[in-house]
This record gives C-alpha cells, structure tokens and sequence, in this order.
C-alpha cells in the first residue's frame, strides 16, 4: 500500500539542518500559494453571487410591529434601553444598530 520508505535518506534530512530549512520554506511558500488561489476563488464566487443578486449572510428578522412605540417609548425615556431590548428580542449591539438605521430612514 505505501512504498518503501529510505529511513536513512529521512534522518540524513533531518539531521541536515540547511535542508530542513530548504524544505519548511518550500512547504511554507506551497501553503502561502494555495491559501492565495483558496482566497481568489472565494472572492470570484461572491463577486459572481452578488451579480446574480443573491443575499449572502444570515437573513435579518423584521422588527417587531410595535417597534415605532417601543422607539418612542425608549426615547421620552419612559423604558430603559435594556427593556426595549427585551420587548424586542433583541441584544444591545443590535438593538442600537436598528435604533440608528430607524433614525437614518426617520431623516
């Protein structure tokens, strides 16, 4: 199944510190390589993806339907942020996200 293998020929390697050396940098250069080509063919796909008009990442839930008065509520400071949160469903990171996004479509 696996050929014949130098023993000998492997420990002169190995003990060869200079063609160790040699060898890592190849295999170095041989994985820095594929990693490149891995990236490119990666970024060809999305590029192709987002020409089609596919939505890539995870698809965002709607915001409640009460969210305009949870909004209102939150700033005349009648809720804190952290119960708005909760109303929503929502983390803080995401719930400020939506809270800016809100106000940007309210200008």
């Amino acid at each position: 199944m696996f050929p014949e293998i130098d023993r000998q020929a492997i420990l002169e390697i190995v003990e060869n510190e200079e063609k160790t050396d040699k060898i890592m940098a190849l295999l170095e250069e041989a994985a820095k390589r594929e990693k490149q080509r891995r990236l490119a063919l990666q970024a060809e796909g999305i590029k192709r993806a987002r020409q089609k008009g596919t939505t890539l990442g995870r698809p965002r839930l709607p915001l409640p339907r009460d969210f305009p008065n949870i909004y209102r509520r939150y700033k005349d400071k009648e809720i804190t942020a952290q119960h708005a949160q909760k109303l929503c469903n929502m983390s803080a990171n995401t719930f400020y996200r939506v809270i800016h996004e809100f106000e940007e479509k309210s200008k």
